[in-house]
């Protein structure tokens, strides 16, 4: 696998679980690999112009740092991939330069109602699980920070609907 593809969401779902955290705690037999430190900076730059970052001389040694930790976690988890350690692989994605308490503040969760409606509602029979992939669920989409779940939602919804009533999956355009 060539591991300058971005996967988007990997390191997401790994931050979900812990992060680095976890993973050291389940994996505290694992070395970490040396890595060139001229190979992480121009990763970096690269990075930097591929995601149009800019930062001040203070935030700039920050975010490297956070991005060389994650860099290191990438290498590590992936060597044990190759090595058939793990079921999957990793790569850095547009969050690399964030750490896990960042991406979850971020990220993950959402702003409770103040008010929620207390009422009851009638279910039929339902079954236990349903899996909806290469049935009614396109791509993974990424938001980013627009702040439009609202869009994203709503194209997602109205995806499904068309993909159970038509019996082909399209995606649509969230702007």
């Amino acid at each position: 696998m060539n591991h300058t593809v971005l996967i988007v969401g990997v390191l997401a779902v790994l931050a979900t679980l812990g992060g680095l955290a976890y993973y050291h705690e389940t994996h505290s037999n694992v070395n970490f690999v040396d890595i060139n430190e001229t190979a992480v900076y121009d990763s970096w730059v690269h990075w930097k112009n591929r995601h149009n970052r800019l930062y001040n001389d203070a935030e700039e040694k920050q975010r490297f740092s956070i991005y060389r930790e994650n860099y290191k976690f990438v290498m590590t988890h992936n060597q044990l991939y190759e090595n058939g350690e793990s079921t999957f692989s990793v790569a850095l994605n547009d969050f690399a330069d964030l750490t896990n308490e960042e991406f979850r503040a971020s990220r993950l969760g959402m702003l409770p109602r103040k008010e929620q409606h207390q009422g009851s509602f009638w279910v039929s029979e339902l079954p236990t699980s349903v899996d909806w992939r290469g049935k009614a669920v396109s791509d993974v989409k990424n938001q980013g920070s627009c702040g439009s779940c609202w869009a994203f939602s709503t194209t997602g919804s109205l995806e499904g609907l068309h993909a159970i009533q038509n019996g082909n999956v399209e995606t649509y355009s969230e702007q």
